[in-house]
């Protein structure tokens, strides 16, 4: 009886009382040290959230206020995975004393890794309604790259790197000027050779020639890696995948709050029933010892 009427409890609550939560999330690489900024404002967000200081919050985050009350939660979190921590504790290497560098090891470096050092941050928002997350993106990016701070670190490292691809692009010109002068070199102790019927510097000559070629190859490996590295420096942060324009919705342990109330009207009423009976027992031992 007791299961029964939970299972009808639960019903009743699903279809007439309970508004379900949508979650969605967007992954994110933040550039020139911006990661602290991101859980700042992240942070910022939930706090509003805890306040019920829905009018600040549509402020924020540009809006209705109506829009404001349907956020349930906000939240940021490194995406940690192997590979991940493996590239930051060599980049964190790289930036050591040889020394030093001893006295840290991997799993040292994990266990007190910052989040700084991470590259990816997944950030996750529940909401009442499951059309507002595609709002939420571009303001949550201004908070960081509207940072004064943030935005001269990113002017000052993406002209470096546009000066370092305009070295390695002149390297790779000079290199192609010796290229074509040893070909005409080639030609010339060619032409000598067969005036004089010997063959003696076209063997060394080929083998300058395959020199240069050669070299091309680190120079086009660094252009690439500038290339990239000037990409993902155009902005303060970048979006690695953006919010879903519908939400999904959330994670329960749970199918649905019929089972939940079944359950919990069965577990009950055998704990009530147990305790009963225990009670029951403990009278009985109790009135066997007064008789003794």
């Amino acid at each position: 009886i007791s299961s029964i009427a939970g299972l009808m409890l639960g019903f009743v609550y699903q279809n007439y009382f309970y508004v379900p939560k949508y979650e969605s999330e967007m992954m994110v690489k933040p550039n020139f040290g911006s990661t602290i900024q991101l859980y700042k404002s992240i942070g910022n967000y939930q706090n509003l959230i805890s306040q019920k200081n829905y009018s600040r919050l549509s402020e924020v985050l540009k809006i209705s206020e109506e829009d404001a009350k349907n956020l349930v939660t906000f939240k940021v979190e490194p995406y940690a995975n192997r590979n991940q921590s493996v590239k930051a504790y060599g980049r964190f290497l790289a930036s050591l004393d040889t020394m030093v560098v001893k006295n840290i090891g991997f799993d040292d470096f994990i266990a007190n890794q910052p989040i700084e050092s991470f590259e990816l941050h997944i950030i996750e928002v529940k909401s009442k309604d499951k059309f507002i997350f595609s709002k939420l993106e571009s303001p949550i990016i201004s908070s960081v790259s509207n940072n004064e701070f943030y935005k001269q670190e990113q002017i000052i490292a993406h002209g470096n790197l546009v000066s370092e691809k305009k070295s390695i692009e002149l390297s790779i010109v000079e290199l192609d000027t010796l290229r074509v002068l040893n070909k005409e070199i080639m030609v010339r102790e060619s032409e000598k050779e067969a005036s004089s019927g010997t063959n003696i510097y076209m063997s060394s000559k080929k083998e300058q020639t395959l020199i240069s070629y050669e070299d091309y190859k680190p120079l086009n490996e660094d252009l690439s890696k500038v290339n990239r590295e000037i990409m993902a420096s155009s902005t303060t942060i970048n979006v690695v995948s953006a919010f879903d324009n519908i939400g999904k919705k959330e994670k329960k342990w749970f199918k649905s709050f019929y089972y939940l109330g079944f359950f919990a009207g069965f577990i009950l009423s055998f704990g009530f029933v147990s305790f009963l009976s225990i009670n029951t027992k403990l009278g009985d031992l109790e009135e066997k010892r007064k008789d003794k």
